[in-house]
């Protein structure tokens, strides 16, 4: 395919593919588990095999080629990665922080490209430094609830800080004025635990008159 042939060969990702007949066998195939009430974990089965969401199976060795492409470009050139990473805008004009699957934003100080995928109990981050050319990712197969706030962590430990310390910081990214809610009651009835069809789960939260999801990610 197009895919294998100019991405996945030339930067030697020799153990991933799309899957778009689930009846097909992957070796070593990692299975995916929710998280019941109680504690006890139960098979998660995956029922997306398309050529997009759900359907790419890949390493975490491969996966970080890919990574690397993004501060040392094999597949593409500098001028493909920021076309790649370049900031998307609406209508009105206003930018916005997802460029071409790829959110773009800054952390610690430092220019960040990232992407969160979730599926029927797995989860993937990937986060690169292009500045520092550096970058990590994680792949998790229990749904954790946890996972965002592992992920924070992680970043803490591997990331210099290089902001100003004398200027006040967030503690979360992307705030703005227009988020605040005029009536943080109306809202409240929506805070919570949740669990999708797919089996994914989210917690939304008021903090600061502001609700987010996962303690982290901003709604409204």
């Amino acid at each position: 395919s197009f895919v294998t042939a100019h991405i996945f060969k030339p930067l030697g990702m020799t153990h991933t593919q799309f899957i778009t007949d689930s009846k097909d066998i992957i070796e070593q195939r990692a299975d995916s588990y929710s998280l019941e009430k109680g504690g006890n974990f139960k098979n998660n089965q995956q029922n997306s095999y398309v050529l997009g969401a759900g359907g790419l199976f890949s390493t975490m060795v491969d996966m970080g080629k890919w990574l690397m492409n993004f501060y040392r470009p094999t597949v593409g050139d500098a001028e493909d990665i920021s076309q790649l990473t370049t900031r998307g805008k609406l209508n009105d004009g206003k930018q916005i922080y997802y460029a071409m699957g790829i959110a773009v934003d800054s952390s610690r100080g430092w220019l960040r490209f990232s992407h969160y995928g979730s599926l029927a109990g797995y989860k993937i981050v990937i986060f690169v430094y292009p500045d520092l050319k550096f970058g990590f990712l994680i792949f998790n197969n229990s749904d954790d609830q946890e996972f965002d706030s592992k992920v924070d962590r992680l970043e803490t430990m591997l990331v210099p800080d290089v902001r100003n310390k004398n200027a006040a910081q967030p503690f979360m990214q992307r705030d703005s004025a227009l988020a605040i809610l005029k009536n943080p009651q109306a809202f409240r009835e929506f805070q919570g635990d949740y669990i999708a069809d797919n089996a994914n789960q989210r917690k939304f939260t008021l903090i600061n008159g502001k609700l987010r999801m996962n303690n982290r990610i901003l709604l409204v």
